[in-house]
């Protein structure tokens, strides 16, 4: 009985070159973007904020990992980055003109399901903000948040970022 198809070495060696170049093209994977924090009394917030997202959100290069004093002597622009996308509202929801601020010879860098995240601790002295309309960000796909208040748990994002104080 003869073979109903002889292939040749050079197919086989062919058909592998070209399978492994596939496995070796470069992909981007997709992962979410995760953030944690907790709402004390007081106007007081305690974030946890992947380093990898500071690393996109600010356009650090990708190309080496973060060090720890990379991302402390980079305070300025973090600190910069959430007045801008965490903003006080009163009552109504108008805009107030008040910041958080955080003190960044208190961040600490913390483990959290294999990820390095800093965490800062941020208050404002805005008395009549109400609300906080999270914006971290939400140049990110699929950017949560998943914060502590006093009324339990509260997942902020794109979609759904008000946070009563």
């Amino acid at each position: 009985m003869k073979p109903l198809l002889c292939l040749s070495r050079d197919f086989f060696l062919y058909c592998g070159f070209f399978f492994s170049s596939l496995c070796s093209m470069p992909t981007q994977s997709h992962s979410l973007s995760t953030g944690f924090g907790e709402l004390q009394p007081g106007l007081s917030l305690t974030l946890q904020l992947a380093l990898s997202d500071l690393q996109l959100a600010l356009q650090w290069p990708t190309h080496r990992d973060l060090t720890w004093s990379m991302v402390k002597s980079q305070h300025q622009p973090i600190q910069h980055y959430l007045q801008q996308r965490l903003l006080n509202y009163d009552a109504a929801r108008q805009p107030l003109a008040c910041v958080w601020q955080s003190d960044p010879t208190q961040w600490q860098l913390t483990l959290i399901q294999q990820q390095y995240y800093l965490q800062l601790n941020l208050k404002t002295d805005c008395q009549h903000s109400r609300w906080l309309h999270y914006q971290l960000f939400s140049e990110l796909h699929e950017h949560k948040a998943l914060i502590k208040t006093p009324q339990g748990e509260q997942v902020l994002s794109e979609a759904n970022p008000w946070l009563a104080l």
